[in-house]
């Protein structure tokens, strides 16, 4: 069986846990960290990134940390587009 661990958001990680596929109803979410994951291995096919050793199911802490960087990176984005269109003074959006 699949699981994810999910970072409940406005929880401390301490209180992260594992969910099995079937409990998640977040398409995007899940969408964007297959996606990630993708990015990261075509990136180790091409010799940009650090090789996996072994090939069994679990994510590599290399691969997890891509993915977790690139979520943040998204999140902190997402805020500055959100804070520059408060402060605009146009009707136009910023993307």
């Amino acid at each position: 069986m699949e699981y994810y661990l999910v970072k409940w958001k406005g929880w401390p990680d301490s209180t992260n846990t594992w969910e099995p596929l079937q409990n998640l109803k977040c398409p995007l979410l899940l969408q964007q960290f297959s996606n990630d994951k993708h990015n990261y291995l075509s990136q180790v096919k091409k010799g940009k990134a650090i090789t996996p050793k072994d090939n069994n199911k679990t994510l590599k802490p290399a691969i997890a940390e891509y993915i977790v960087k690139k979520a943040k990176q998204r999140i902190a984005l997402q805020r500055w587009q959100d804070e520059l269109n408060r402060r605009k003074n146009h009707k136009g959006m910023i993307f």
